[in-house]
């Protein structure tokens, strides 16, 4: 069972860019920087290009 405070799961962009969930905070990592997205400040996903899901 996966808890909603923190995931196990890790989203893989491009350039070695990943994405994860920790104690209701998005963790992006990409070239070295991290950067922490509230979830709450989430207001809508896009997502573009031929194998956006």
């Amino acid at each position: 069972m996966t808890s909603t405070e923190t995931s196990s799961l890790i989203l893989h962009g491009r350039r070695r860019a990943f994405l994860r969930l920790r104690d209701g905070v998005l963790l992006l990592a990409e070239d070295g920087v991290e950067r922490r997205i509230p979830v709450a400040a989430i207001e809508r996903i896009d997502v573009y290009g031929p194998r956006g899901r």
